[in-house]
């Protein structure tokens, strides 16, 4: 399917085929975590972590690579390296694949026939536990790199080569079968399988993609340490994405986006996808705006009027961007924290003046992650 892209793809390996890296520092001098971040930290690992997987409880208890990579993060920001140490094993145990990338899903083990594709994925058996495993080996492109930024940043606080390593396999293996060209750079396939659609029955083909898969300070961190690599390429082309994705009254990108590679066309809200900005858009805000400053003052203005159309703070947890119509139940606490991040970028405010919202007993894996990236985020963005 990917056979039109192939050559430029080509380039690209023989661009990352060399495998170097910059030296690692030495230990990284990042901010110490407050008392606030160690004790969220503490109740986030006893309430969703068991055993080296991070349980999303929210979607059936499954364990899946996103939720691996912000609980290495979280880790690593919280000093914690034995629980990070589990997580990592776990994450290579059960989900690597041959390949290199990871499975993105381990929930109740599917049936033999579809087992058998599991394990012809992985190149092996998968590990089962308590009758899960691996029950769909394609890879999440974000999982894979914030796995990888995890480990980059675990790399340089601990001084562990060991983690470096596995940093450059795994991102070898993004730009390898996860990065697609086209003609504002590069585009980032959510996974490698399944979002690719070639023409059929006179409609013309396009690419799925997810506009939050684009974390920019992994991104940033990633073309430093493997400068050999596409990834700056593909932050900015991430950035042009978003300037183009602009839908709706509010002008928000879609959850998921669907794109014709050839003409640089955005066509729209992807088929077959909620036309939403909603769960997962929510997150692009917090990755314009951590760490480095690449974003304008325009990139922020649809989110901030959207924030600002609602009285109190309290918008809703989604909005259709082809009807208007809102979610009839209000944002995360972990949505919340984002917004007033945001807000405080944009208007310079110093990070100890964010008033961060209470997370409550509705706030289960998904909003608590959030919530306590943004607290990361908010101690290493330069204002």
């Amino acid at each position: 399917m990917r056979t039109p892209w192939l050559p430029v793809l080509l380039v690209i390996l023989a661009l990352a085929s060399g495998g170097c890296e910059r030296n690692m520092p030495g230990t990284a001098q990042r901010p110490t975590p407050d008392a606030d971040y160690l004790l969220l930290w503490e109740s986030y690992r006893q309430a969703f972590i068991r055993d080296g997987r991070v349980i999303d409880v929210d979607n059936g208890g499954i364990t899946h690579s996103e939720a691996q990579g912000y609980g290495m993060l979280l880790a690593e920001a919280a000093g914690d390296r034995p629980t990070f140490d589990r997580l990592l094993d776990w994450t290579l145990d059960r989900l690597q694949r041959s390949d290199g990338l990871l499975a993105w899903r381990f929930g109740p083990c599917p049936a033999a026939d579809a087992r058998a594709a599991v394990a012809a994925a992985l190149g092996r058996e998968p590990v089962v536990e308590h009758g899960q495993c691996v029950n769909d080996a394609n890879n999440a492109s974000d999982g894979d790199i914030l796995v990888a930024w995890a480990l980059i940043r675990a790399a340089e606080r601990w001084d562990e080569p060991r983690y470096l390593s596995q940093a450059r396999r795994l991102a070898e293996a993004t730009v390898r079968h996860s990065m697609i060209p086209w003609n504002q750079g590069l585009l980032l396939l959510p996974g490698a399988q399944g979002f690719i659609h070639p023409p059929s029955d006179g409609h013309p083909g396009y690419l799925v993609v997810n506009p939050s898969y684009w974390v920019f300070p992994a991104l940033d961190d990633l073309a430093r340490v493997f400068p050999d690599q596409p990834w700056e390429t593909l932050a900015q082309s991430g950035q042009t994405l978003l300037r183009l994705a602009r839908f709706g009254t509010m002008g928000l990108p879609p959850d998921w986006l669907a794109v014709d590679p050839s003409r640089g066309t955005i066509i729209g809200p992807a088929p077959g996808f909620d036309p939403v900005y909603g769960f997962n858009a929510l997150r692009v805000p917090l990755h314009l705006t951590w760490g480095r400053k690449r974003w304008q003052a325009d990139d922020l203005k649809p989110f901030l009027a959207w924030w600002a159309h609602f009285p109190n703070q309290s918008f809703p947890a989604w909005i259709d961007l082809h009807t208007g119509a809102t979610a009839p139940f209000g944002a995360s606490a972990g949505a919340q924290a984002i917004a007033r991040f945001v807000r405080s970028v944009s208007e310079g405010w110093p990070p100890e003046r964010t008033e961060w919202p209470a997370l409550g007993e509705h706030d289960r894996y998904y909003s608590w992650s959030l919530a306590m990236l943004t607290r990361i985020a908010a101690h290493e963005t330069d204002r």
